[in-house]
Order: structure tokens, then sequence, then C-alpha cells
């Protein structure tokens, strides 16, 4: 009742207001992985797997928290629509692969994406 958006005349006028809220969490059991000899590793100057322990260990098990949230504008000649989508809303480190550093001389893990906002335009005629 109370849309303080235009609803007609000369502007070519809003026909429905939709809010749109979306929630995702994905969740993964850890992957397997091959350790990584670090002694050998510092011998060779490169990362050497400990194929005695081949797919022995896991690591932690992977989650993201997703949320999307947005508005749709249909018209009546186009549709426009406004959202932001926040990938891994949480922040959550998920371990992506290990590695041996030569630099440093030390096991190097890196992680997938932390949080990643996507804002969104989108006008259909």
């Amino acid at each position: 009742k109370d849309n303080p958006l235009p609803s007609g005349g000369a502007r070519g006028g809003l026909k429905k207001v939709i809010l749109n809220v979306d929630v995702r969490f994905t969740y993964i059991g850890g992957k397997y992985y091959t350790p990584i000899d670090l002694e050998k590793s510092k011998l060779y100057h490169t990362t050497v797997y400990d194929e005695t322990k081949i797919f022995a260990k896991k690591y932690p098990d992977y989650y993201r928290f997703d949320i999307t949230t947005g508005i749709k504008l249909n018209g009546k000649k186009t549709t426009q629509d406004i959202s932001i989508y926040l990938q891994n809303a949480t922040n959550r480190k998920n371990i992506f692969t290990q590695d041996y550093d030569v630099q440093k001389q030390e096991i190097k893990t890196t992680y997938q994406i932390t949080i990643l906002p996507v804002l969104q335009y989108r006008i259909e005629f």
C-alpha cells in the first residue's frame, strides 16, 4: 500500500517491485592429500611428497556461506535487477593446496577465495 516508488504516469511506471534474498550453504568433506616431506624438499629445493603416505592426510572440511540480496523493478517495457552477492560471507579460510616454499624453507598453505562481493545490475527489455 505505502510503496514509495512511482506506480504509473508519464515515467512508464512500475508494475511490481520484488525484494530478493537468497542464502546458500555449501559443505564438502575435506579432500585427501599426500603430505610433503619437508626434509627432502629442503634437500632438493622443490616440493617432494612423502610417497609412503599417499592420500593419508585430509584437509579440514570445506564450507562456505553465500548470500545474495537485491531488488527487481518490473516496469511496462523493462525489468531492472540490482543485487549484491557475497561469496564466502563468513570469510572462512578453506585450504586449496600446500606447497614447499624454497625461499622460506617451509610448507606454504594456499587458501581459496576469501569474502568476494559482486555487485550486479541488469536491465531486460
